[in-house]
């Protein structure tokens, strides 16, 4: 036997019933109600429901909308948990480099190359000291080369004492990681110079705990009766949003009573 194709009004009337759950306005939609009273309509309404091809629609609408929704919610998690568990140190860093002295012979001054000294050295043959001035002393090479400013201080270092010099490391934005990527909101110029913005982890990791159930109508300080709340070892899971699962389970079982 052929199956009957769906009319037009009756695929309207499903899309309608999919978005509105309610028979009645869903006939309101897709026909003419004229004349009708209410109860009418709403008869109608649920006639039409109840025809196979239009039920098999609305089933399969559904789904659809189903499938949507867990689609929106799950990338939704995802970019709450990226941005919540994201190092900040990806994006910008202050970072401790050595200085020169840190890792010359000796802890004299460490030149880059030989290059580099030569240059200092001709500039300092060239130069002339004003007069009644004494001559500066010329630069020496015996601290050796190899210089690497991305070293840490050296703690026996003679000039530093260890402690080095402040340096702001700004990443390269091409290169982040996808957590990295959802936690950088961008950079801005301000008096002190370039400022690199992020995302909120704390609001991130509010908005995964309140989907989780952890909040603070759900704990207690003290048990039933007044009784020590249950406590419990929870194994600790990498991923995060497992771990809070099983911290929102946990929550759940023993905030009843």
């Amino acid at each position: 036997m052929k199956k009957r194709k769906i009319s037009k009004a009756e695929a309207e009337f499903a899309r309608k019933y999919v978005e509105c759950g309610k028979p009645g306005e869903s006939y309101k939609f897709a026909y003419d109600v004229k004349g009708l009273t209410n109860s009418q309509i709403s008869s109608k309404g649920y006639g039409v429901k109840n025809r196979k091809q239009v039920k098999e629609l609305i089933e399969s609408l559904q789904k659809k909308v189903s499938k949507d929704a867990e689609f929106g919610i799950t990338q939704i998690l995802e970019i709450w948990q990226d941005i919540a568990t994201a190092d900040p140190n990806e994006l910008s860093s202050n970072l401790r480099r050595c200085c020169r002295h840190c890792y010359g012979r000796g802890h004299h001054y460490q030149w880059k190359d030989k290059a580099e000294f030569a240059y200092v050295l001709g500039q300092a043959l060239k130069s002339k000291p004003a007069k009644g001035e004494k001559p500066q002393p010329l630069p020496s090479d015996e601290g050796g080369y190899g210089f690497n400013f991305t070293f840490r201080p050296h703690p026996e270092c003679t000039e530093c004492r260890g402690e080095g010099h402040l340096d702001t490391f700004f990443a390269d934005t091409r290169t982040l990681s996808r957590k990295g990527r959802r936690l950088f909101a961008g950079i801005k110029q301000t008096q002190n110079g370039m400022q690199v913005m992020t995302r909120d982890q704390d609001a991130a990791l509010a908005n995964l705990a309140k989907f989780y159930g952890m909040t603070p109508d759900n704990l207690r300080v003290t048990g039933a009766n007044g009784e020590p709340l249950l406590t419990a070892t929870l194994p600790l899971p990498a991923d995060p949003v497992e771990a809070a699962n099983l911290y929102a389970e946990f929550i759940k079982k023993n905030a009843r009573g």
